[in-house]
């Protein structure tokens, strides 16, 4: 479970672009992917993965996130909801 919570990390980490409204922008998207089957997530986990981020979190939201993590500030909701998504697209 460790090891996928860091692989959620990192991916999220890798995912830097200009801010937007809506949906993530390609570019990030891609990042993400990118970051997430390069960790060695199957392809499907880490499609799974993006969509429920961009249903957790907005753009805006999503950065807010990954600076709380680059300051290892992770809150409680942030580390329950990384743990969720992880879990959710791991068990499908």
């Amino acid at each position: 479970m460790k090891k996928i919570i860091l692989i959620m990390l990192a991916v999220l980490m890798l995912a830097v672009c200009t801010l937007t409204a809506d949906d993530y922008p390609q570019s990030v998207q891609v990042s993400f992917m990118d970051g997430c089957t390069g960790a060695g997530s199957v392809y499907s986990n880490c499609v799974c993965m993006l969509q429920e981020m961009q249903d957790t979190y907005t753009l805006k939201e999503f950065y807010a996130l990954e600076k709380r993590m680059e300051l290892k500030i992770l809150t409680d909701e942030d580390a329950a909801n990384l743990v969720r998504i992880a879990q959710l697209c791991v068990d499908k």
